[in-house]
């Protein structure tokens, strides 16, 4: 059984209850205190319809947005439960302390109000690339980066993986090369592994049905393919922002730093991994330490030079 519906048990657009009848109206009015939130609806490949939301400060014109976060959601909720980290990331980093920036938060199919199709890990991917296509010719002029908690991690290397330079004959998107960025927080290396983890003891079954996992999500394959090389995820990977909660009790940090550590070993690169103190697995944005690390990063972003 287990087997059976395993899709349903790893992602999660059902938790909490009524996720995904969620509005904007449902949040208290503090949280878009000098914020804009605006619903997105996109159409995705085949019958796939995607909706999300777009969150800025309200001194801020879209035209003028510097950098665009592009937020790759954990295995559960919707963009709406994420809305108060959006409001704070977006007062935090004012334009006189950082870049102009907005964040686009897009649930894949299953999540929220998006196409209730059965979700894949092939689905899901494909959902981002249109998302990421979407966000790239809204904003024409900015740079992006990727952000991916947990699954959304993983989820944001298996898709950068997919995306290859205009002049293969595999999928590309016009105008991506201002993809410029990826922070990453508690991800995990793939599925098997996190089934070993959660079912440490060796004498119980569950332990061993990693293997039979429809969805891998093997980040350490996806990057295996494209550290060190000229491609969309080995360029953005050198330069990617590892964060890891101090204290998170569902993916070890170990895990974190295994993807650090094959990305920056024997290569050339200026990624970084950071511990976030006392932090656990869901309140990471709590810690000073977690804005901190995005405002830098993100000044770095937009000034490091486009090539």
């Amino acid at each position: 059984m287990l087997i059976l519906f395993q899709r349903h048990i790893i992602y999660m657009g059902y938790v909490p209850l009524g996720a995904r009848k969620q509005r904007l109206d449902d949040l208290p009015s503090p949280v878009f205190d000098r914020i804009q939130c605006s619903e997105l609806n996109l159409e995705g490949r085949g019958a796939s319809k995607l909706s999300g939301i777009l969150v800025h400060r309200d001194d801020i014109v879209e035209k003028d947005v510097d950098v665009v976060l592009v937020y790759f959601q954990g295995n559960a909720g919707s963009p709406i439960h994420r809305a108060p980290i959006f409001s704070y990331l977006c007062d935090a980093i004012s334009p006189l302390r950082g870049p102009k920036i907005a964040i686009v938060a897009m649930a894949p199919r299953s999540y929220w109000k998006s196409t209730p199709r059965w979700p894949t890990e092939n689905g899901i991917i494909q959902d981002y690339i249109e998302t990421l296509r979407y966000t790239l010719e809204r904003f024409p002029k900015a740079r992006l980066v990727l952000y991916g908690h947990s699954l959304g991690g993983t989820a944001a290397i298996c898709t950068l993986s997919k995306l290859h330079q205009s002049h293969t004959d595999r999928p590309s998107i016009p105008g991506s090369d201002r993809i410029r960025g990826l922070v990453l927080e508690n991800a995990f290396t793939s599925i098997p592994a996190m089934v070993r983890t959660l079912y440490p003891q060796k004498w119980l079954p569950y332990r061993y049905l990693g293997p039979f996992a429809f969805d891998k999500w093997d980040t350490l394959a996806a990057l295996r393919a494209h550290v060190g090389q000229d491609t969309i995820l080995g360029r953005v990977s050198r330069e990617m922002l590892v964060l890891l909660s101090e204290y998170d009790e569902i993916v070890p940090p170990a895990m974190g730093l295994e993807i650090f550590n094959l990305v920056t070993r024997g290569q050339q690169s200026r990624a970084r991994s950071v511990i976030i103190p006392l932090a656990l697995h869901e309140n990471a944005w709590l810690r000073k330490t977690w804005i901190d690390e995005i405002q830098k990063y993100l000044v770095h972003i937009t000034t490091a030079p486009t090539k």
